[in-house]
């Protein structure tokens, strides 16, 4: 049975870090490839930098790096492969709020359903933003976004073997362990 770990946290929590660590970990194990599934699009120099940090923090590792913002299910892997999916929370943006995405009504089934043929494909590290904590009332439309990635962590939490929250840079196990 094919491992899955969700790793969720605020925004600057530490949790992509770690994610990494673990997807090497799991890697470790087998002799496939380990790749970096990257969803964040550039829109802005914010979004540049963070890009480019991570890129940064990727140099020189065994990651082979898949830029892909929509359809993660066009992604081909094998049984002995390990995939890091960065991030969650902006797959479903891309996949909601972008001209190739699948739209509101689409986007989560859509997403759903390929990600557990990823996971039965092979092993699978899954970043997610905690976004619903703040208390702050939206508007409606950034309201719906927030239940669609609350909706998906909690599936996502389920489907998974071990799930960790990312607290200014400590990682907490609350389901399963490594």
């Amino acid at each position: 049975m094919n491992r899955l770990i969700l790793v969720v946290g605020g925004s600057g929590s530490g949790k992509s870090e770690y994610a990494e660590e673990l997807s090497v970990k799991l890697h470790e194990k087998k002799s496939g490839k380990l790749y970096y599934v990257a969803t964040m699009k550039s829109t802005d120099y914010e979004c540049d930098q963070k890009i480019k940090r991570h890129q940064k923090r990727r140099m020189g590792t065994c990651f082979v790096t898949i830029e892909k913002p929509v359809r993660i299910g066009e992604i081909l892997v094998h049984k002995e492969d390990t995939l890091l999916l960065e991030c969650m929370s902006n797959l479903l943006a891309n996949e909601v709020f972008s001209q190739e995405g699948r739209g509101q009504n689409q986007a989560l089934e859509a997403i759903e359903k390929e990600l557990e043929e990823l996971h039965q494909a092979c092993d699978m590290v899954i970043v997610s933003n905690e976004i619903s904590m703040d208390g702050i009332r939206y508007d409606t439309f950034t309201t719906d976004y927030i239940q669609m990635i609350t909706k998906i962590n909690k599936k996502v939490a389920q489907m998974a073997d071990t799930v960790y929250e990312v607290v200014a840079g400590i990682p907490l196990c609350v389901k399963g362990d490594i």
